[in-house]
């Protein structure tokens, strides 16, 4: 599997973090500097947690780092889930996981969490 080496433009960004020694770890090249904000929001890395970076200005609205705890499976598809729907509404979105180091179980976790948390349906009216 092939990532692509620069995260392409979007409307957001969302980057993973993972509990580490001194704090939180973030997997990843922010295209803003996060590492402040991590410290006072007190990030954790912990499953589904997010932060959010928003951009006053620019096509970038907001940087998103998401926890992915322990990187298994549950923990990659919270992950995943609480992307989808932080990033709901937004034309694009970008998820950088160059740094991540996922194998193919890991990134299928991660897709499950956005596509099933990304599903919605709506109901017809019945005519009149």
């Amino acid at each position: 599997m092939t990532l692509a080496r620069k995260v392409p433009d979007a409307a957001v960004v969302a980057l993973l973090t993972q509990p580490g020694d001194d704090g939180v770890r973030l997997l990843g090249l922010p295209p803003v500097d996060l590492a402040g904000l991590l410290v006072r929001e007190k990030a954790k890395g912990e499953p589904g947690e997010i932060v959010a970076a928003p951009q006053p200005e620019g096509p970038l609205e907001r940087v998103l780092a998401v926890g992915a705890g322990d990187g298994g499976p549950a923990a990659l598809r919270k992950a995943g889930a609480a992307v989808a729907r932080r990033a709901k509404g937004a034309l694009t979105l970008a998820v950088d996981l160059r740094e991540a180091g996922l194998d193919g179980d890991g990134l299928r976790a991660l897709l499950d969490g956005v596509l099933l948390a990304s599903y919605g349906y709506t109901r017809k009216q019945k005519p009149e």
